[in-house]
Parts: structure tokens; C-alpha cells; sequence
């Protein structure tokens, strides 16, 4: 994972983005939750035992919204080669309440943001999909039956 740039989506305590950081990877962390974020930064439960600082507070609905303050913020940590999430597109995950806060998200919004926070050669991972509302059309054909949905950053 040398020299590759990651987001990974709900992050939690920074548990994923340290691992890709210990293989290599130069990764951060979206967390909606501040106690988490708040965890994550003072190490006490990170596997290397220092502050997980690569953790970032956000809404994930923030990405669903234009010239977000969230998608600036990323951009400038950017451009990432691969944006992954686990069990976020997931009903039961909070993404639908999170969602409803923000009347102003367009779930095409998301897709636009992702793609400006990526390489030319980048893509996303979404594992566990089954809200497909977040997702155009034309790339639900990508999806596996157990719900992996892999998007390319291909320019219309």
C-alpha cells in the first residue's frame, strides 16, 4: 500500500486507518461521532498506543451537498486513490437519520464529491451496500449480490 492515499467512510475509532497506515498507506478517517473522534486522538485504545490525529470529524451527509465545508476539507487532503466504506450504505448503520438532518443532500451530490476527491486512476469500495439510493443508476450494475459495489473513477 506504499505510497496510496485512502478514505475510509465512518472510521470509528481510527482502527482501519491505522492498519493501512502501518502497511504503507497514507489513510484518514471520517467519524461523525466526536466521543469517537475524541478516542481516536488520544490513542488509548489506537494498536500502536499514540494519537490517532489521521481521524477527522465529519457528517458523512455533508458529502451529499454542494461546495460542502467537509468535501473542501478532504479536497485538500487529497486526491485519494481509492474512498472505502464497510457497513455504511447499510440500513441500521444511522446513515438514513443522518441523512434527514440535512434537507438540502442530493444523493447525486455524493457521487460528484467522491469524484473530485479522487485520483484519475482512483475508485470507491463500498462493502454492505443495500441502500442503493446513494448510488446513480448506471453503477448499481456493478453490485454483487452480497451487496460490494466497486466504482471507478471514470469520466463521463
Amino acid at each position: 500500500l506504499n505510497g496510496k492515499k485512502i478514505l475510509v467512510l465512518c472510521d470509528d475509532i481510527g482502527s482501519l486507518s491505522e492498519l493501512l497506515r502501518f502497511h504503507g498507506a497514507e489513510s484518514y478517517g471520517l467519524e461523525y461521532e466526536e466521543f469517537k473522534v475524541l478516542v481516536a486522538h488520544s490513542g488509548l485504545l489506537a494498536e500502536n498506543g499514540k494519537p490517532q490525529t489521521q481521524v477527522i470529524e465529519g457528517n458523512i451527509a455533508d458529502l451529499f451537498i454542494k461546495d460542502s465545508e467537509l468535501a473542501a476539507k478532504l479536497q485538500a487532503l487529497g486526491p485519494f486513490d481509492l474512498i472505502f466504506s464497510d457497513f455504511v450504505f447499510n440500513e441500521g448503520s444511522g446513515i438514513e437519520e443522518t441523512m434527514e438532518l440535512r434537507p438540502e443532500a442530493k444523493t447525486e451530490l455524493f457521487q460528484e464529491n467522491c469524484r473530485k476527491l479522487l485520483t484519475g486512476n482512483g475508485g470507491q469500495l463500498h462493502l454492505a451496500v443495500d441502500i442503493l439510493s446513494a448510488f446513480p443508476k448506471d453503477t448499481l450494475t456493478n453490485i454483487s449480490e452480497r451487496g460490494t459495489l466497486f466504482i471507478p473513477n471514470i469520466s463521463k
